[in-house]
């Protein structure tokens, strides 16, 4: 019979991975393959992490892991047992080393998605800084990961105990993890801000959008809770939970706005994302003729990547609403110039390939 922590991992497995291909579904069904950026090759790495993840999270929880045991315990282990042991704590450290590469893959999936999103807007230019940011975090937590115990096999060493650095869930692989986890987090939640909290809609999507962001802070508690049960009231188990329920929220939040266009008739009839058929001007401007030419354009270009800053800032407000009205305009630039001027750098790329 399997435990309920099993089928609550298995099942939030099953339904991030539904997420995941749903995600890659409405890309290739809106852009085709050859319109691929790099979130759409990453999002599979991703998916590859979260499935060695998962299986081991279920080995683990079937045969335990060696630094459960107390040292007398390990001590009298037959070799058959042993052999369980070690091989439950080998795949414990890959789950370690997956989970964070997992985290990781995530993290630069949003940031490339963030590229196009915000493309235009001043807070474009600490998109590249945050990606830095992040190889140089996931270079140093693998570096603590694997050379801190040498040689790493002494990580599933029966007996006698190697000391506390040589066990997977060790304070120095923990700590410094978690501590570069949340701040990037912070950083990657802080880039859209300046522009989605001014949004001004209705209440319903307001509350949409603090729920994406509220879904930020629950993976950080979620990242707290885990290691301070692993660390604080040693419990392995209940720790291993909170860490599937945080990839999970993880990939909800990373991927929500790519999977909304399929629940729009006009995804299954072909014609969502490149007309933005529901723009409306909320009045005369200059540059609305160049807007609507703009969007005539992208309209004649087979498959274009409809995630523009108007496309995705206008996918929270709704089909029905017009970008402009749900910007505020007191930065100073009219929102219409902005796109119209990133919209037109974009035509001069696509003419050169």
């Amino acid at each position: 019979m399997a435990s309920s922590a099993l089928i609550e991992t298995w099942s939030l497995y099953a339904v991030g991975s539904v997420i995941i291909l749903s995600r890659m579904f409405v890309r290739w069904r809106m852009i085709g393959f050859r319109g691929f950026k790099p979130d759409d090759y990453i999002i599979v790495l991703s998916w590859a992490t979260y499935t060695v993840m998962t299986v081991a999270a279920h080995i683990v929880g079937g045969l335990g892991d060696l630094h459960a045991l107390t040292l007398e315990q390990r001590k009298n282990l037959t070799d058959e047992e042993a052999a369980s042991y070690i091989y439950g704590t080998q795949w414990f450290c890959a789950g370690v080393a997956t989970y964070v590469l997992f985290i990781w893959t995530l993290k630069f999936n949003m940031l490339f998605l963030y590229q196009r999103v915000v493309r235009g807007l001043w807070v474009e230019k600490f998109i590249k800084p945050v990606m830095v940011m992040l190889g140089v975090t996931l270079v140093a937590i693998f570096l603590i990961l694997f050379c801190a115990c040498r040689p790493y096999s002494r990580m599933w060493v029966v007996y006698p105990d190697q000391g506390s650095i040589c066990k997977p869930q060790s304070v120095l692989n923990m700590i410094p993890a978690l501590v570069m986890n949340i701040i990037t987090d912070v950083c990657i939640m802080a880039i859209p801000a300046p522009v989605v909290l001014p949004l001004q809609t209705t209440i319903w999507k307001r509350v949409g959008l603090l729920v994406l962001f509220g879904a930020g802070l629950f993976i950080m508690i979620a990242a707290i809770l885990r290691v301070t049960m692993v660390l604080v009231e040693k419990n392995g188990a209940t720790a291993a939970i909170w860490s599937c329920r945080e990839d999970f929220v993880a990939i909800v939040v990373g991927q929500a706005i790519l999977i909304r266009p399929m629940f729009s008739s006009n995804f299954w009839s072909g014609n969502y994302g490149s007309h933005n058929k529901g723009y409306k001007s909320s009045g005369p401007s200059k540059n609305s003729a160049n807007l609507g030419a703009s969007f005539e354009m992208g309209a004649k270009r087979s498959k274009k990547d409809p995630f523009s800053v108007t496309a995705a800032l206008a996918s929270v407000n709704g089909d029905g609403d017009s970008t402009e009205d749900i910007i505020n305009h007191s930065s100073g630039r009219n929102f219409h110039t902005i796109y119209v001027e990133s919209a037109e750098r974009r035509d001069r790329n696509y003419e050169r390939i």
